[in-house]
């Protein structure tokens, strides 16, 4: 906000600087006006340096607030990050932070570039108080960010991905990103067009283009923080459940407990048995492998997702984490005999 604020007195400034150069011209017609003169220079001076005082701190700003914004997300949406970062110059040598600030820096590029093309040539009808040489010289500039913009985004895209942990990836994010490749593709299309042939509406369609594009990564970093989160998210989910339980028993409020064995008969077993295959597949084949995992179990209970595609996707039984809880518990306790303890990654 601060950056915001700067750059608005940067560009006022600017448009004032204008109008004082007018008023000076007017001044140096009339010899009697020397006391004035003077002190509109004085003022110009003053104006000047705000000016440039503004932009700088305004851009620094900016680029700062960018790089805290980038980094959190690219550090949220990698579990392995949370612990191995934990000062900004870590943050500076991570390969997954570097190439977020890359693509950042690329997409600016892009709207940037685009932006210019569409507000200059096509918003309205287009400026037309400009000359042509400098009309030319705001098209080559644009087209030129905008060209380098598309080629460098997918690179960019496709190496953000490819440095995500298996945790965080999902078939929606993978969707999302194909999208986004997608409306590039096509924005570079339109902007071979224009280069061909500079119409307005061609300007106005890159600029979109590169919109929806950016929209598209801002909707899969969301879905790739959501996954590397979800499981964090239900254990705290699981302890507000059991804090809030700890405050109600401590007010005399009793509230109705199922066993694991309760919600095992009332929903579990219209799919499951233990011993044969039913809807779902028998618990003796997929209990074991959550021996000493029971937070793993209890998020796939809560979050369910396809593992076997031999049977269909387990649908969510709207259970809360204490009932997870309990089922989980339930369950494992039913294999303690037969199942080893050890720690292991279910398949």
């Amino acid at each position: 906000l601060i950056a915001v604020v700067l750059l608005y007195v940067h560009k006022y400034t600017l448009q004032l600087g204008d109008i004082l150069e007018g008023y000076e011209d007017l001044l140096k017609k009339d010899p009697r006006r020397t006391a004035a003169l003077d002190e509109i220079e004085v003022y110009s001076r003053k104006n000047i340096n705000s000016h440039l005082r503004a932009g700088r701190y305004g851009i620094a700003l900016l680029a700062l607030a960018s790089f805290l914004i980038v980094s959190s997300t690219g550090v949220t949406a990698n579990p392995l990050s949370w612990t191995s970062i934990s000062t900004v110059f870590e943050l500076l040598l991570s390969p997954d932070v570097l190439v977020r600030l890359l693509y950042f820096a690329a997409l600016g590029l892009g709207v940037t570039g685009t932006g210019i093309l569409f507000f200059f040539f096509a918003w309205g009808g287009g400026k037309t108080a400009i000359d042509d040489e400098y009309g030319k010289f705001v098209r080559r500039i644009g087209f030129r960010l905008s060209v380098l913009s598309l080629v460098a985004q997918p690179v960019f895209i496709l190496l953000g991905i490819l440095l995500l942990p298996a945790e965080s990836l999902s078939g929606m994010l993978y969707l999302l990103v194909g999208l986004s490749l997608v409306v590039l593709f096509i924005a570079g299309h339109i902007l071979y067009a224009y280069g061909r042939d500079p119409q307005s509406h061609y300007a106005g369609s890159a600029f979109y283009a590169v919109v929806i594009a950016c929209s598209l990564i801002c909707v899969n970093d969301q879905v790739a923080i959501h996954n590397a989160t979800k499981l964090h998210a239900a254990i705290l989910a699981y302890k507000h459940e059991q804090a809030l339980e700890s405050v109600k028993a401590s007010l005399g409020i009793v509230a109705v407990s199922f066993t694991g064995e309760d919600i095992y008969n009332a929903k579990c077993s219209a799919c499951h048995q233990f011993d044969q295959k039913k809807v779902g597949p028998a618990y003796l084949d997929v209990v074991p492998k959550y021996a000493g995992n029971k937070a793993q179990l209890i998020t796939f209970v809560l979050n369910p997702t396809k593992v076997d595609p031999a049977y269909p996707p387990m649908p969510n039984q709207g259970l809360k984490p204490a009932e997870a809880d309990s089922i989980a518990s339930y369950l494992l306790v039913k294999f303690s005999g037969p199942i080893p303890q050890a720690k292991g990654k279910p398949q």
